[in-house]
């Protein structure tokens, strides 16, 4: 008779769970950065047929967009590399800040890195 306590085992760890739930977040987050992306592409359209009735304010909200695009997309990159990191107990820091573009973010995520550069307040990425 085989011994099925390791496969039951194997299904029923809390961290696997734990890891497969992170990897679903993060690709929620990528889906709603990409939604965020598209979005950004349908304003900029619908200003445009307005001729543009408020420019600076256009301009900021543009830009508010692209930020969360861009927040949204760091955060399921992140996530989704959490939950690949199934294997260590403990992901690296340093890499996982790594793989943020903003440096904004990477500073609140990671404020313990004193390496990390936080100064991109005004960083704007045009779509």
């Amino acid at each position: 008779m085989a011994d099925n306590r390791g496969v039951a085992r194997f299904d029923s760890d809390p961290r696997r769970a734990e890891l497969n739930l992170v990897r679903r977040v993060g690709d929620e987050l990528k889906n709603a950065s990409q939604d965020c992306g598209r979005l950004q592409v349908l304003v900029s359209s619908l200003l445009d047929k307005t001729d543009h009735p408020d420019l600076v304010g256009e301009f900021h909200m543009l830009q508010d967009l692209d930020r969360l695009h861009q927040v949204l997309a760091d955060l399921a990159c992140l996530l989704n590399e959490i939950g690949r990191a199934s294997q260590e107990l403990t992901p690296d820091d340093k890499a996982l800040a790594s793989l943020l573009k903003l440096a904004s973010l990477r500073h609140r995520l990671f404020p313990d890195l004193s390496n990390m550069d936080p100064s991109d307040e005004n960083e704007v990425t045009f779509f």
